[in-house]
C-alpha cells in the first residue's frame, strides 16, 4: 500500500483573535504609512503585509507522498522531493523538513517549515517519518 497523507491549514479561520489582531494591525500600519509618507506609501506598505502574511490568510494544502512533499495555496504551488530532505525536526505548530543533517542556521531557509494542526499531528508526524526513512537523502534521520 502507498503511503499518503493530505491535510489542510488555515490559520486566520482557526484563531479568530489572531485574525482580529491582525486586521486591526493591518489597519493601523496602513493609518500610520498614509500619514507619514502619503498614498504610495500606503499602498506600497499594503502589498508588502499581505505577501509577507499571505500564508496566515489563505487556506494551505499539504500532500505527503512517495514522489515528495506538495504545497498548494491559491496562486502558488510547490514541490519538493523526499531526496532533498535528510531529517525532520518536530515543533508545537508543525514540521522543518531540513536539507542538513545537523543543526545550522541554514535549514530555515533550505528546509521547507509544514505546518500542521494539533488534531492532525501525530498522524501526519507518523507518515512524514516513514516516508522521509523510506525516500529521504543519504543522511537520512538523525
Amino acid at each position: 500500500m502507498e503511503k499518503e497523507i493530505i491535510w489542510s491549514v488555515h490559520p486566520a479561520r482557526k484563531d479568530r483573535r489572531k485574525f482580529a489582531l491582525f486586521v486591526v494591525s493591518f489597519v493601523l500600519s496602513l493609518i500610520l504609512l498614509y500619514f507619514a509618507g502619503g498614498v504610495f506609501w500606503m499602498l506600497f506598505g499594503a502589498l508588502v503585509l499581505l505577501i509577507a502574511l499571505y500564508p496566515f490568510y489563505v487556506r494551505t494544502e499539504y500532500r505527503a507522498s512517495r514522489e515528495g512533499i506538495f504545497i498548494k495555496r491559491p496562486l502558488f504551488k510547490k514541490k519538493r522531493k523526499w531526496n532533498e530532505f535528510r531529517r525532520l525536526r518536530e515543533y508545537e505548530n508543525g514540521v522543518l523538513l531540513s536539507p542538513y543533517k545537523k543543526d545550522t542556521f541554514l535549514e530555515n531557509f533550505r528546509g521547507e517549515f509544514l505546518l500542521i494542526e494539533p488534531e492532525d499531528k501525530k498522524e501526519v508526524m507518523n507518515v512524514l517519518k516513514e516516508l522521509l526513512d523510506e525516500y529521504g537523502g543519504e543522511g537520512k534521520k538523525t
